[in-house]
């Protein structure tokens, strides 16, 4: 899942090399993912995320309360009328009909008819202006976290909320109970995080090997992978490095080094394959990010400012111009 990046419009313009990773590359290093990259539409700028349901059903959401919605696989945008003017920041569904958007002045909008029509949902929070990173677990209970460390929680369909667990500090844009019981939390740019074992209930600290985390990804309870963020290590080293833990992140092996770049939007489809973004470039690794390799670059569509897929086989990026780039795999 992704954190927040608000240093991304800096960041965009310091493209310095495109190398690979500086270790050994493994004998699969050089068998990319089959597939390509092409941009099927533009639906115009001011979006921040996109999200798919299912291979044809699909939404993008940013700026000022905007919402578009496709049936056909992102080549068509319909406008949503959402109700509200404030920045919106993470969107999920529970089936094509029934889902959640949450963004900044403690937004959170729910939807029982694909997003025709929108209702605000109130939540009492103390102190936090934002709420993101909304999902469900395994037993489809949903969460989502504020930026002053607040995880809610609703067990009926979103009927009603639950605060279940307060960290009462600033900073916080990522948290994931996908795998309950284990559960992470982490902070925007920090160096540590923070990991349940028992369903949220209580909470420690993990250190991590970096001084700045940026995007975190997950494919079970025990395997996941983090990459430093760039604009603020390079202050220390000229590289980010990407590292991959297999006990639940207890312990982070470094993975490859790679110079002058800032990455974000982890995604990995299985152990092996997955890709991240720069600013402009989708790379590709197929050794679980040992190595990585170019798979698109944008031209004149802008800067990706979000990934998404739903399996190895289907995944979307989306620019800040609004340009919709689709993957098609094997």
């Amino acid at each position: 899942m992704k954190k927040l990046n608000p240093v991304f419009l800096v960041i965009a313009f310091i493209m310095l090399a495109t190398g690979g990773c500086e270790k050994e590359k493994s004998p699969l290093s050089n068998q990319p993912v089959t597939g390509s990259w092409h941009v099927i539409a533009n639906a115009g700028a001011g979006f921040n995320g996109i999200y798919f349901f299912n291979s044809t059903t699909g939404w993008i959401f940013g700026e000022n309360g905007v919402i578009k919605k496709t049936i056909n696989g992102g080549y068509n945008w319909v406008n949503q009328e959402s109700g509200v003017h404030d920045r919106l920041y993470s969107i999920y569904f529970r089936d094509s009909n029934k889902g959640f958007v949450a963004g900044y002045n403690k937004t959170l909008l729910k939807t029982g008819d694909g997003g025709e029509t929108w209702t605000p949902v109130t939540i009492a929070s103390d102190s936090a202006t934002l709420f993101s990173s909304i999902h469900a677990d395994n037993d489809r209970n949903i969460y989502f976290i504020s930026n002053h460390g607040e995880i809610f929680c609703s067990e009926n369909a979103g009927s009603s909320w639950q605060l279940v667990y307060d960290f009462d500090e600033w900073g916080y844009s990522f948290v994931n109970f996908k795998y309950k019981p284990i559960a992470f939390a982490m902070k925007t740019f920090d160096n540590n995080i923070q990991k349940s074992g028992d369903g949220g209930s209580s909470w420690q600290t993990v250190d991590l090997p970096a001084h700045w985390t940026g995007s975190v990804f997950f494919i079970n309870e025990n395997t996941g992978w983090f990459v430093e963020d760039w604009a603020l290590s390079s202050a220390i080293h000229d590289s980010v490095v990407v590292y991959i833990t297999h006990n639940a992140g207890a312990t982070w092996q470094s993975l490859c080094s790679l110079s002058g770049m800032s990455f974000d939007d982890l995604y990995f489809a299985d152990a092996l394959q997955g890709w991240m973004t720069d600013p402009v470039t989708i790379y590709n690794t197929c050794d679980g990010g040992k190595t990585w390799s170019e798979q698109y670059k944008s031209q004149n569509e802008g800067f990706i400012r979000d990934l998404f897929f739903i399996d190895r086989s289907h995944g979307w990026a989306l620019t800040n111009q609004g340009e919709i780039i689709k993957y098609s795999g094997d």
